[in-house]
């Protein structure tokens, strides 16, 4: 009798002891499961900030270059104002408007993956919530359904980082493009702010000329009136109107060089 109750005993106690084993072994997969949900969380979150912060820039970029457009597009039409539409001012043109069209998609791909992104992101972050509001325990029909859940977020997680990657490698192409078009138009921003200041000083050139031969063609006396009389003796021109005052003034004396004239040594000339 006594050695019944005594194996009774051991085995109450082998069973207890088996007992707490296997509870400490949910217990440790359900910690494991967590730490494993939980750096799945945070690898998850950086990816997307990452990708979040690239999108950014690459608005940033998509910005930048559209007012470098612009800022080529109001110097293109100065010129045509300044040196008229020739040939250089047609080939910028079709410049212009296929930066412009290439630009307008480009910020078209960047809003769309902006959008992408951000579906992705409450669907991880709903997967998330779900896994956290599950407390932990030690039963066997948890521990299946949160290895379920885990598999799935993992599932769920390899998904969106398949889509990072691709939006990333979309991103890159969007950000080169960008950058290959603005220099483009610093480029050509250059090229049409030199030929503008070339055509300047062409222009002040020709001006000063016509000043020149305005200052030649009138008369030093008189400004307003042409040369449009000789006096013989010296050979100096002036106007009609400068002649006739000395005359009427008796003060008969070519103003340049004091030279004595009288009536038969003025004649008309016509220039």
């Amino acid at each position: 009798m006594e050695e019944s109750l005594t194996g009774l005993a051991l085995a109450q106690r082998e069973w207890e002891t088996s007992r707490e084993s296997a509870i400490a072994a949910r217990r440790t997969a359900a910690e494991a499961a967590a730490a494993e949900l939980a750096e799945l969380r945070s690898s998850t979150a950086t990816r997307a900030a990452s990708l979040s912060k690239a999108l950014t820039d690459a608005l940033k970029g998509a910005e930048a270059a559209k007012a470098a457009r612009d800022r080529l597009n109001l110097t293109y039409e100065a010129r045509k104002l300044e040196v008229g539409a020739d040939r250089g001012a047609a080939d910028t043109g079709v410049v212009l408007a296929r930066a412009t069209e290439r630009q307008t998609t480009l910020q078209a791909e960047v809003t769309k993956l902006t959008a992408r992104l951000a579906e992705r992101q409450q669907l991880c972050e709903a997967a998330e919530a779900k896994l956290a509001a599950e407390e932990l325990d030690t039963s066997e029909e948890v521990q299946v359904r949160l290895r379920r859940d885990l598999d799935a977020a993992k599932s769920a997680s390899d998904s969106l980082i398949s889509e990072v990657e691709a939006l990333s490698a979309t991103l890159s192409t969007v950000e080169a493009h960008n950058a290959t078009l603005s220099e483009r138009l610093s480029v050509k921003e250059s090229t049409l702010s030199s030929v503008m200041s070339d055509r300047l000083k062409q222009r002040q050139a020709v001006t000063e000329l016509i000043a020149d031969l305005r200052r030649k063609l009138h008369c030093s006396v008189v400004t307003t009136a042409p040369k449009s009389v000789v006096l013989l003796r010296c050979g100096h021109l002036f106007s009609q109107q400068c002649v006739s005052e000395l005359i009427a003034g008796r003060n008969r004396k070519c103003p340049l060089c004091k030279t004595k004239f009288g009536h038969d040594d003025v004649r008309g000339v016509s220039l």
